[in-house]
């Protein structure tokens, strides 16, 4: 589970970087304007996206010893959900992208839509941390 929140810590740090819009800023100073220019650099886009890819992975396979660990006899039915759930979640990640170009008009407003998910899912966590009777269990337990 420790390793759970460092996965997630690292991919919502890497989203909140990523969902930031490029942006030009001026600041009225005493000697005249100052104008700000801030954007993410393609290398910078591409090593993020890495780290974050690698961190997901990482957490995939700790969400899978878990799932082994607590619902060995379940195995299949149990990763077979997680999976189906991941895979549901992850066609709708492109329409967010789309949609969130189109209604919002910025670019990575699909970014932005999967920091408020990761946020949503590590309140999830703390939840099920904080009440574990509370979560549902396929075992019965």
């Amino acid at each position: 589970r420790t390793l759970r929140w460092w996965v997630s810590a690292c991919v919502l740090a890497c989203l909140f970087l990523l969902s930031y819009p490029s942006f030009e800023m001026r600041i009225e100073g005493v000697h005249g304007d100052v104008m700000v220019h801030v954007s993410t650099s393609l290398p910078v886009f591409v090593f993020l996206l890495v780290v974050m890819g690698t961190a997901m992975g990482i957490g995939k396979g700790s969400l899978m010893r878990l799932i082994y660990r607590d619902h060995a006899h379940q195995m299949a039915s149990v990763g077979g959900l997680a999976v189906t759930l991941g895979s549901l979640f992850a066609a709708v990640v492109p329409l967010m992208f789309v949609l969130g170009n189109e209604w919002i008009g910025i670019r990575t407003a699909g970014f932005m839509f999967l920091y408020g998910a990761l946020i949503v899912c590590m309140l999830l966590m703390l939840w099920d941390h904080a009440n574990p009777s509370a979560c549902l269990s396929v075992t019965g337990r």
